[in-house]
Protein backbone atom coordinates (compact mmCIF):
# COMPACT_ATOMS: atom_id res chain seq x y z
CA UNK A 1 0.00 0.00 0.00
CA UNK A 2 1.44 3.73 -1.28
CA UNK A 3 1.72 6.44 1.40
CA UNK A 4 4.18 9.43 2.00
CA UNK A 5 6.18 11.18 3.68
CA UNK A 6 5.18 15.14 3.54
CA UNK A 7 7.50 16.59 6.58
CA UNK A 8 10.13 15.81 8.57
CA UNK A 9 12.14 17.02 11.56
CA UNK A 10 15.26 16.62 12.86
CA UNK A 11 17.68 17.29 16.49
CA UNK A 12 21.19 15.92 16.26
CA UNK A 13 24.63 17.14 17.68
CA UNK A 14 25.29 18.69 14.29
CA UNK A 15 22.19 20.80 14.19
CA UNK A 16 18.45 20.38 13.49
CA UNK A 17 16.28 21.26 10.39
CA UNK A 18 13.58 20.35 8.45
CA UNK A 19 13.31 17.32 5.22
CA UNK A 20 12.60 20.02 3.07
CA UNK A 21 15.35 21.93 3.23
CA UNK A 22 17.00 19.42 1.79
CA UNK A 23 20.13 19.08 4.14
CA UNK A 24 21.95 15.87 4.63
CA UNK A 25 21.43 15.25 8.68
CA UNK A 26 24.24 13.22 10.29
CA UNK A 27 24.11 11.88 13.48
CA UNK A 28 26.80 11.82 16.03
CA UNK A 29 28.14 11.76 19.57
CA UNK A 30 27.68 14.24 21.80
CA UNK A 31 25.01 16.97 23.08
CA UNK A 32 22.09 17.46 20.43
CA UNK A 33 21.79 21.29 19.43
CA UNK A 34 17.96 21.90 20.10
CA UNK A 35 16.48 25.35 19.28
CA UNK A 36 14.37 27.86 21.39
CA UNK A 37 10.85 27.41 22.02
CA UNK A 38 10.16 30.74 20.22
CA UNK A 39 11.32 29.40 16.96
CA UNK A 40 9.31 25.87 16.63
CA UNK A 41 6.38 26.79 18.83
CA UNK A 42 3.40 28.49 17.68
CA UNK A 43 1.79 29.32 20.22
CA UNK A 44 4.69 29.16 22.91
CA UNK A 45 4.93 25.74 24.39
CA UNK A 46 5.54 27.71 28.14
CA UNK A 47 6.41 23.98 29.72
CA UNK A 48 9.57 23.50 26.63
CA UNK A 49 12.07 25.07 28.99
CA UNK A 50 11.64 22.77 31.79
CA UNK A 51 11.63 19.30 29.99
CA UNK A 52 13.97 16.88 30.72
CA UNK A 53 16.41 16.07 27.63
CA UNK A 54 14.10 13.28 26.35
CA UNK A 55 11.05 14.89 25.97
CA UNK A 56 12.58 18.50 24.76
CA UNK A 57 14.14 16.39 21.81
CA UNK A 58 11.26 14.67 20.96
CA UNK A 59 8.64 17.81 21.11
CA UNK A 60 10.95 19.73 19.23
CA UNK A 61 11.74 17.40 15.90
CA UNK A 62 7.79 16.93 16.25
CA UNK A 63 7.50 20.46 16.31
CA UNK A 64 9.32 20.52 13.36
CA UNK A 65 7.88 17.49 11.38
CA UNK A 66 4.88 19.12 11.62
CA UNK A 67 5.75 23.12 10.67
CA UNK A 68 7.82 20.77 7.71
CA UNK A 69 3.97 19.62 6.61
CA UNK A 70 2.67 22.58 7.14
CA UNK A 71 0.16 20.88 9.91
CA UNK A 72 1.56 23.01 13.59
CA UNK A 73 -1.32 25.18 13.37
CA UNK A 74 -4.77 24.50 13.71
CA UNK A 75 -7.95 25.70 16.05
CA UNK A 76 -9.64 22.50 16.05
CA UNK A 77 -8.50 18.67 17.20
CA UNK A 78 -7.27 16.34 14.32
CA UNK A 79 -6.93 12.52 14.06
CA UNK A 80 -3.20 12.36 13.88
CA UNK A 81 -1.23 9.95 16.20
CA UNK A 82 2.53 9.89 17.10
CA UNK A 83 4.26 6.77 17.53
CA UNK A 84 8.40 6.81 19.01
CA UNK A 85 10.74 4.20 19.11
CA UNK A 86 13.99 3.98 21.59
CA UNK A 87 16.74 1.66 23.15
CA UNK A 88 16.72 3.57 26.05
CA UNK A 89 13.66 5.89 26.03
CA UNK A 90 14.13 8.12 29.57
CA UNK A 91 16.03 5.90 31.66
CA UNK A 92 18.63 8.93 31.90
CA UNK A 93 15.56 11.32 33.71
CA UNK A 94 14.55 8.09 35.78
CA UNK A 95 18.62 8.10 37.08
CA UNK A 96 18.86 11.38 37.43
CA UNK A 97 15.04 11.61 39.28
CA UNK A 98 16.28 8.38 41.27
CA UNK A 99 18.97 10.47 42.79
CA UNK A 100 16.78 12.70 44.31
CA UNK A 101 15.28 10.28 46.21
CA UNK A 102 18.39 9.36 47.91
CA UNK A 103 19.06 12.77 50.37
CA UNK A 104 17.40 12.87 53.63
CA UNK A 105 15.33 10.16 53.20
CA UNK A 106 13.59 11.27 49.81
CA UNK A 107 12.98 14.86 50.92
CA UNK A 108 14.47 16.87 48.18
CA UNK A 109 12.90 14.07 45.54
CA UNK A 110 12.11 16.49 42.76
CA UNK A 111 8.32 16.18 41.61
CA UNK A 112 9.64 18.59 38.05
CA UNK A 113 11.58 14.84 36.94
CA UNK A 114 9.37 12.91 37.93
CA UNK A 115 6.72 14.06 35.47
CA UNK A 116 9.52 12.91 32.91
CA UNK A 117 10.14 9.36 34.21
CA UNK A 118 7.67 7.64 31.70
CA UNK A 119 8.39 7.72 27.78
CA UNK A 120 4.92 8.45 27.00
CA UNK A 121 4.95 11.70 28.11
CA UNK A 122 6.52 13.73 25.03
CA UNK A 123 3.53 12.19 23.42
CA UNK A 124 1.27 13.89 26.02
CA UNK A 125 2.94 16.84 25.75
CA UNK A 126 2.86 17.13 22.10
CA UNK A 127 -0.58 15.93 21.75
CA UNK A 128 -2.04 18.33 23.69
CA UNK A 129 -0.49 21.11 22.16
CA UNK A 130 -1.15 20.52 18.66
CA UNK A 131 -4.25 19.21 18.90
CA UNK A 132 -3.67 15.49 18.42
CA UNK A 133 -6.31 12.90 19.00
CA UNK A 134 -4.93 10.30 17.03
CA UNK A 135 -2.49 6.68 18.77
CA UNK A 136 0.06 7.88 20.52
CA UNK A 137 2.43 5.24 22.32
CA UNK A 138 6.09 4.84 22.22
CA UNK A 139 8.13 1.19 21.19
CA UNK A 140 11.46 -0.25 22.15
CA UNK A 141 13.81 -0.51 19.38
CA UNK A 142 16.24 -3.78 19.16
CA UNK A 143 16.47 -3.27 15.53
CA UNK A 144 17.36 0.11 13.18
CA UNK A 145 16.70 3.15 13.99
CA UNK A 146 13.48 4.16 14.16
CA UNK A 147 12.07 1.21 12.58
CA UNK A 148 9.92 -0.27 15.13
CA UNK A 149 8.02 3.38 15.12
CA UNK A 150 7.24 3.20 11.37
CA UNK A 151 5.77 0.07 10.91
CA UNK A 152 3.70 0.73 13.44
CA UNK A 153 2.96 3.92 12.34
CA UNK A 154 2.31 2.81 8.76
CA UNK A 155 0.19 -0.36 10.01
CA UNK A 156 -2.00 2.22 11.98
CA UNK A 157 -2.60 4.28 8.60
CA UNK A 158 -2.93 0.80 6.91
CA UNK A 159 -6.13 0.47 9.27
CA UNK A 160 -7.82 3.41 8.69
CA UNK A 161 -7.43 4.41 12.53
CA UNK A 162 -5.70 7.91 11.71
CA UNK A 163 -5.34 10.62 9.29
CA UNK A 164 -1.45 10.89 9.59
CA UNK A 165 1.00 9.78 11.77
CA UNK A 166 4.49 11.13 13.54
CA UNK A 167 6.85 8.35 13.59
CA UNK A 168 10.70 8.84 14.81
CA UNK A 169 13.01 7.94 16.83
CA UNK A 170 14.15 10.17 20.15
CA UNK A 171 17.27 8.93 22.55
CA UNK A 172 19.45 10.42 25.32
CA UNK A 173 20.97 8.11 27.13
CA UNK A 174 24.55 9.80 27.30
CA UNK A 175 27.31 7.83 25.45
CA UNK A 176 29.22 7.07 28.93
CA UNK A 177 26.18 5.03 30.62
CA UNK A 178 26.01 3.00 26.94
CA UNK A 179 28.80 1.00 27.38
CA UNK A 180 31.19 -0.12 25.00
CA UNK A 181 29.11 -0.05 21.49
CA UNK A 182 29.46 -2.70 19.33
CA UNK A 183 30.65 -2.71 15.51
CA UNK A 184 27.49 -2.56 14.18
CA UNK A 185 26.83 0.41 16.61
CA UNK A 186 27.61 4.09 17.88
CA UNK A 187 26.56 6.13 20.87
CA UNK A 188 24.62 8.58 19.67
CA UNK A 189 21.54 11.05 20.85
CA UNK A 190 19.08 12.52 18.93
CA UNK A 191 15.34 12.69 17.76
CA UNK A 192 14.02 12.19 14.00
CA UNK A 193 10.45 12.49 12.84
CA UNK A 194 8.26 12.35 9.42
CA UNK A 195 4.60 13.19 9.03
CA UNK A 196 3.30 9.83 6.88
CA UNK A 197 -0.28 10.35 5.43
CA UNK A 198 -1.91 7.86 3.02
CA UNK A 199 -2.78 10.64 0.26
CA UNK A 200 -0.29 13.81 -1.04
CA UNK A 201 -1.15 16.91 -0.82
CA UNK A 202 -0.58 19.63 -3.21
CA UNK A 203 0.80 22.58 -0.42
CA UNK A 204 2.94 19.87 0.65
CA UNK A 205 6.75 21.09 0.82
CA UNK A 206 8.09 17.49 0.04
CA UNK A 207 5.93 14.50 -0.77
CA UNK A 208 8.08 11.48 -1.00
CA UNK A 209 5.99 8.05 -2.11
CA UNK A 210 6.68 4.61 0.01
CA UNK A 211 4.97 1.32 -0.22
CA UNK A 212 4.86 -0.75 2.91
CA UNK A 213 3.41 -3.84 2.96
CA UNK A 214 4.43 -7.47 5.01
CA UNK A 215 6.81 -5.29 6.94
CA UNK A 216 8.95 -3.78 4.14
CA UNK A 217 9.13 -0.37 3.43
CA UNK A 218 10.26 0.64 0.29
CA UNK A 219 11.26 4.28 -0.66
CA UNK A 220 10.39 5.82 -3.92
CA UNK A 221 14.19 5.05 -5.51
CA UNK A 222 13.63 1.41 -4.68
CA UNK A 223 15.41 1.16 -2.01
CA UNK A 224 14.25 -1.05 1.15
CA UNK A 225 14.27 1.39 4.27
CA UNK A 226 16.36 -0.12 7.42
CA UNK A 227 16.56 2.76 9.31
CA UNK A 228 14.15 5.86 9.72
CA UNK A 229 17.81 7.82 8.53
CA UNK A 230 16.88 6.17 4.86
CA UNK A 231 14.24 8.70 4.82
CA UNK A 232 16.48 11.45 5.46
CA UNK A 233 18.81 10.03 3.09
CA UNK A 234 21.22 10.22 6.34
CA UNK A 235 23.70 8.43 8.12
CA UNK A 236 25.71 8.05 11.58
CA UNK A 237 28.72 9.69 11.54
Amino acid sequence: MEFFITGGGWITARGYGRLSEDRRVELAPGEPVLPKGREIFRPPLSRYGRFDAYTKMGCAAVALALRDAGLDESSVKRNIGIVSSSRWECLETDFEYYATTLEEDGLFTSPNLFSYTLPGIVHGECAAHFKLTGPTFSLGESGGIGMAALRAALGILQAGKANAMLAGWIESLPAERRGEPNENERPVCGALFVVLEPRSRPDARTSERLVFGKGRIVLEDGREASSILDLFRSKIR
